[in-house]
Parts: C-alpha cells; structure tokens; sequence
C-alpha cells in the first residue's frame, strides 16, 4: 500500500523534501503527541498568542465520525485540539485543503460553519444562550482565495440572515499559505501587523519543498531553538524514514477500516431487521387473509409456520383494528 506522500518521497531529488501540505506530513510535524511542543508553537503562531500563555494546556483529539451529517463534513481532518486555560476550553480544528482546481465554493464556506456550530453547541441546553459556546475555531489552510477581496488571512463568524453576528465564540480563519509562501520569499511584509508576519512564515513553511528553504524560513521565526531543532528531527525522520510514513498512514487506515466495518454492520442489522419485519407483515396478512376464508387454525399455523396461539393472537389484534 502507497500514499501520495510516499510515491512523492520516491522521487525527491537531493535537498527537495515533502511539503507539509501533504496530509500525512502535517500530521507528523503537528499531530504527533511525542512532539507536541511543535503543534503549540504553531498554535500560538496563528492563533496570535504568547507560547507561554499556552504551554502544557494543548491536547490533542483523537479524529472522529460526527454524530450526524450537518454541513455534509465528514471526519474532523488533520489535526483537533482542546486548549484549556483555567475554566475556559477551545477547541481548534487544523485543516489543509488542497485544491488543483485553486477554487473555493461559498457554500464549503456554510458548512464549516453549521459543522462548527454543532460541534461547539452539542451540551448547551436549549435555555443557554450564544454566550454560552465554548469556542471552536477551524483554521483552513489552502491554496486558493476563497473570495475577490484576496485577503490572506480570512475570518468569518456565525450570522444570522440578517448578518448580524450571532457568536465570535465559533469562527472559520481562512489562510492562503501559497500566498503566505509568495510573500515570505519576496520579503513583502508591507501592511501586515506583526501577529499577520508571523502567520504568514509559519503558514509559508507548508509549501516548502527544498529543506534549505525550510531552514531559512525557521530562522525567520521568532521561535524557541529547542523547537527549530525538533521540527528539524521531524523533518529529517520524515523525509529518510519511510517506516515512519507506512506506520502512521497504517494506522489512519486502521481507523478507517474499523469505522467502515461499524458502518457495514450497521446496515446489515437494518437489512435483516427489515427482512424480519417484512416477514412477520406477510406472516399477519396470511393469517388474517386465511382466517377471513375460513381457513382452519391448524392448516393456518401449518403455511405459515407460526404456532397456534401466535395464529389467534393476530386474529384477535386484527378484530380490535
């Protein structure tokens, strides 16, 4: 069994590396709880926060099926954080998105959204208010604009038809990490706050495919060196390391295997459980039909193959209807 990252890492010329943009690369750099001063180091990045303020309160969650289908999203992709800090709990969802067609459609836009809301509003009763909503932030990372504006780094909040705002607790941040990569190696940080330069060079890391380019990008970033030379190690691990790859994609597909076998059981049970009743339908209008002709009890539990009590129960219930 290949992935897309390994077939990529078999054809790597010298000093070229694995984009993190690659699924299973930024799980390995961001996703990996041995590392996990990695992912709170990126997290402090985008979210626009001091490391400290955040140190040892990130957890990772483990990937999961919604309980339902709103907004048509699937799994929880990539990498799923809770940040705890005293009493108050976040939830931060990573996602990269990919897109060869470079488009975005307004209604993915929507469903992140109602997704968020019933991720971030399951356990509020129906007295509490939007006050009440944890908050739950899903980053995008993709390399398109997602609208005409072109802004690299896009916010958007719940709203109402009206578009009044209906919480900030649940928030979409859209991040062209193309865009971030083009201006970080033209050094064109004209017009952006110090918290948007450091999005953009820890979002420009993604798209980077030459290992001296990467060096050079952690430099520009105002990170702990003891960070730097672990994201070095990943990125060494990963790029040498081919058992690395196979051993967590085989435990993604684990995951999935396990997750199609629930699905599959459950429908069978429906199937059978809708076979079962069919058949006991059909037992009941036997019995009524054979009963309305004069058909003997006897005979009647003989075609039909149910006892002679049950053959007078559902004549006595078809009575009372």
């Amino acid at each position: 069994m290949t992935t897309n990252m390994l077939n990529k890492k078999r054809n790597l010329k010298p000093g070229e590396m694995i984009k993190l943009s690659f699924d299973e690369a930024f799980k390995i750099m961001y996703g990996d709880p041995a590392n996990i001063e990695i992912l709170t180091m990126f997290l402090s990045k985008v979210l626009g926060v001091r490391y400290e303020d955040i140190e040892n309160k990130v957890t990772l969650i483990p990937l999961k099926t919604p309980k339902n289908t709103i907004g048509e999203k699937i799994t929880e992709r990539d990498v799923v954080v809770r940040i705890q800090d005293n009493n108050n709990i976040s939830k931060i969802i990573l996602e990269v998105n990919i897109n060869t067609r470079g488009k975005f459609y307004q209604t993915i836009l929507k469903k992140n959204l109602l997704y968020l809301y019933d991720e971030a509003s399951s356990g509020i009763t129906t007295n509490d208010t939007y006050d009440n909503i944890p908050t739950t932030i899903l980053f995008n990372f993709n390399n398109f604009f997602i609208n005409t504006r072109e802004k690299v780094i896009d916010e958007y909040l719940l709203r109402n038809e009206e578009g009044d705002i209906l919480t900030e607790s649940i928030r979409v941040v859209n991040i062209n990490i193309e865009k971030c990569y083009k201006l970080w190696y033209n050094k064109d940080y004209e017009g952006l706050s110090a918290k948007e330069k450091e999005i953009v060079i820890s979002c420009a890391l993604l798209c980077i495919n030459k290992t001296a380019e990467f060096n050079d990008c952690l430099k520009d970033l105002e990170i702990n060196p003891e960070i730097k030379n672990l994201m070095g190690k990943v990125l060494y691990r990963m790029n040498q390391d081919e058992g690395l790859v196979r051993r967590f994609y085989r435990t993604e597909e684990g995951d999935k295997k396990i997750r199609e076998a629930i699905i599959r059981e459950e429908r069978e049970e429906a199937r059978n459980e809708g076979l079962a009743e069919g058949r006991e339908e059909k037992q009941r209008e036997m019995v009524v039909n054979f009963n309305s002709q004069g058909v003997s009890l006897d005979i009647i539990s003989k075609a039909t193959g149910l006892d002679i009590d049950e053959v007078k129960a559902i004549i006595e219930q078809s009575k009372n209807n």
